[in-house]
C-alpha cells in the first residue's frame, strides 16, 4: 500500500468538498485550527490540512495516507482507499485506482501527464511525448530515475509491471528499466 498520495490526485479535490459540505467553507486559518482541534480531535496537524487545502506550500508534492485516512473517516468512509473507490466518477475522474485498468496510450494527447505509483512507497509523474515516449518530470524515492530520464512504454496498467523500454538516463541508453516488478503499478493517475 501506497504511503504517500500526489497531491494532485482527483480525489483529494473530492475529499475536501466533503469534508467542507459537512463542516463548512474553510476559508480562515482559524477554520482549520477549529477543524483540527474540534472536530479531528487533534489527530490532524493544521499544517496538514493547510497543505491539503493548498493554503501551505511546501517542497514535497505528496500527503501521507493516513492523514486522509482521517479526514475520510470524518466525512463517513472507512478510510482513503473506500472514499476513492466510493466517489470515483466515470466522467469527471481522470484518476484510475488499483480497481480500474490502465492507460489507452492511443488516447493520450502529446504533452499530457500521467502519475504513477509503485511499491515500496515510489512515484513518478510522466509526460506523453507522443509515439509512445515519455519524458520523466518528477520522481520521488528513486535511485535510478530522475527528472528529465526519457523512455518508450507500450503498456501502462495498474497491477501490471511497466517495462520502460530505451531508458535514456543522463545521456545514456541503459536499454529496459521495469518498475513494479513484484506487484505491477499501484496505482495511476492521467491529468
Amino acid at each position: 500500500m501506497t504511503h504517500r498520495i500526489p497531491d494532485t490526485h482527483p480525489a483529494i479535490s473530492r475529499l475536501r468538498q466533503a469534508v467542507e459540505a459537512k463542516y463548512g467553507a474553510i476559508d480562515s486559518s482559524q477554520k482549520i485550527v477549529l477543524l483540527a482541534e474540534n472536530e479531528l480531535h487533534n489527530r490532524l496537524n493544521p499544517d496538514t490540512i493547510r497543505r491539503i487545502w493548498g493554503v501551505r506550500h511546501v517542497a514535497s508534492r505528496t500527503i501521507y495516507r493516513s492523514s486522509l485516512d482521517i479526514l475520510c473517516a470524518y466525512v463517513g468512509y472507512r478510510d482513503w482507499e473506500h472514499f476513492v473507490s466510493s466517489t470515483a466518477t466515470d466522467t469527471g475522474d481522470s484518476g484510475l485506482s488499483a480497481r480500474c485498468g490502465g492507460v489507452e496510450l492511443k488516447a493520450l494527447r502529446v504533452g499530457q501527464q500521467i502519475d504513477l505509483v509503485w511499491q515500496p512507497n515510489r512515484s513518478m509523474q510522466i509526460q506523453y511525448e507522443g509515439e509512445n515516449h515519455f519524458t520523466i518530470l518528477e520522481v520521488v524515492n528513486s535511485s535510478t530515475l530522475q527528472a528529465g530520464d526519457e523512455f518508450d512504454c507500450v503498456q501502462i496498467e495498474v497491477q501490471v509491471p511497466a517495462v520502460l523500454s530505451h531508458l535514456h538516463h543522463a545521456g545514456v541508453d541503459l536499454g529496459e528499466y521495469i518498475i513494479g516488478r513484484g506487484n505491477g503499478l499501484s496505482e495511476v493517475f492521467i491529468r
